[in-house]
């Protein structure tokens, strides 16, 4: 019987013992395994840029620096988080996020901090209403802006559950920022030069609420980063003849922040001559909605807009001359070329 007691004794205390392990395993907080990790939640945070005509994401090829925002459930600022995507390449582009458990609304910019810090974001403290994040667009003391950094927009809402493992969320971006390049070609042969010509949009969308939408601003004047000119020789006739001609072009590139349909302030394309004189005064986004059908008619007219990022327009000019002077340009208003579509124009005061 003392025998039994003592086996019995052995027994208990052995799965005392193997109970007491489990613990340890289950609290995952003990130094033995450190390598193996532990069960403390782990948050990271993917980035989707896939909003643009190709409908692929290019988050890596074109995002260059991400700041992330969290706010709380009930909208008050937590923390940010900053990273360069080359960066969070060796992390398969995702940014590891030190939060609580819980619910959050997420608002990411890109391009906030690329090379020309283009862009005016307040520095927020924790408690402060997600109304306070703001993003207005530098500009000079007439309101000028010229080239800037391309901008991404995103936002999500996503919980962080308190289980043990890696959990992933996902923000998808949209692109706030336009490239356009803008060509005048002369039809009479004319050589054109950089100087005769001045190139300039008008807009109010210099800055941003938290989700994305256009605020009340100054109107903006973009004015060209890149100008130059140029001729090319083309056969008028049969090309046996050998006749040709030289048609001259002026190219002017210019950037815009994000264009809006309907927004309270009209965007214009203003090209004039070098005394000021009005060539070509024309709305940018109705002429860039002109050729939305031939994308496809699924898009929603802003979707459009927001999916697509560069803009081509080709505008031709003739010599009007009235026996005195110079001949002047004038813009041919019945056609131009938008990204390679021949747009006839039916309305010529667009």
């Amino acid at each position: 019987m003392r025998l039994l007691a003592e086996i019995r004794k052995m027994v208990l205390g052995s799965l005392s013992l193997l109970a007491l392990s489990a613990g340890v395993l289950t609290a995952c907080d003990d130094a033995i395994y450190d390598d193996e990790g532990n069960c403390t939640p782990v948050y990271k945070v993917n980035f989707r840029y896939d909003y643009n005509m190709k409908f692929a994401d290019a988050f890596a090829s074109e995002v260059k620096t991400v700041s992330l925002y969290a706010f709380d459930a009930s909208g008050k600022f937590v923390k940010s988080f900053n990273g360069s995507v080359a960066a969070m390449a060796a992390n398969g582009y995702q940014m590891d996020v030190d939060l609580a458990p819980g619910q959050y609304k997420l608002v990411a910019w890109g391009g906030l901090n690329d090379g020309m810090n283009s862009y005016n974001v307040p520095t927020l403290s924790p408690g402060d209403p997600i109304t306070a994040l703001t993003n207005t667009l530098k500009r000079d003391e007439n309101a000028v802006v010229k080239e800037i950094d391309q901008l991404y927009h995103g936002m999500a809402d996503v919980t962080f559950p308190d289980q043990e493992g890696v959990h992933s969320v996902t923000v998808p971006l949209v692109k706030d920022s336009n490239r356009i390049k803008i060509i005048l070609q002369s039809l009479s042969g004319t050589i054109l030069n950089v100087e005769d010509f001045k190139f300039y949009i008008t807009s109010e969308d210099g800055k941003m609420n938290y989700d994305n939408s256009l605020m009340p601003d100054e109107v903006l004047t973009y004015q060209p980063y890149f100008m130059q000119s140029g001729s090319a020789e083309v056969i008028t006739r049969a090309e046996e003849e050998g006749e040709t001609q030289q048609l001259g072009l002026v190219m002017a590139e210019l950037n815009t922040a994000r264009l809006v349909k309907d927004w309270q302030t009209r965007t214009w394309l203003h090209i004039t001559n070098a005394e000021g004189k009005n060539i070509i005064t024309v709305p940018l986004i109705d002429m860039f909605l002109l050729i939305k059908g031939k994308y496809g008619q699924s898009m929603s007219d802003q979707e459009f807009l927001d999916r697509q990022d560069d803009y081509n327009m080709t505008f031709f000019l003739y010599d009007s001359y009235s026996g005195e002077g110079e001949p002047e340009h004038e813009w041919m208003s019945s056609e131009i070329i938008i990204n390679k579509w021949k747009v006839v124009l039916q309305d010529a005061d667009l």
